[in-house]
């Protein structure tokens, strides 16, 4: 994984709880695959809670900021899963 990913970390951060507005927790985590065509990733783990079409919906402004703010050729090592914990819905 390129070094440079790693400066990423607390800019994405500081967005996914702008984003969100029950974040309970991140995750980083770097998620290797078995396929050497597909390259080492840093995962971001968000653990949060609400009801799951708003979180949907800010689900895409995360990813409009994401694409905004990680230059074009840092963008496929970055994903990014959810887990709705205590006091989600889905409603």
């Amino acid at each position: 994984m390129r070094s440079d990913v790693f400066d990423y970390i607390d800019i994405l951060d500081e967005t996914i709880h702008l984003v969100y507005s029950d974040v309970k927790k991140i995750r980083h985590r770097t998620l290797s695959l078995p396929e050497p065509e597909f390259p080492t990733r840093l995962r971001f783990e968000i653990h949060l809670s609400g009801k799951s079409k708003q979180i949907l919906d800010d689900e895409k402004e995360l990813h409009q900021r994401f694409f905004d703010l990680v230059p074009d050729d840092l963008q496929e090592y970055f994903s990014f899963t959810y887990r709705i914990v205590e006091g989600g819905s889905n409603e």
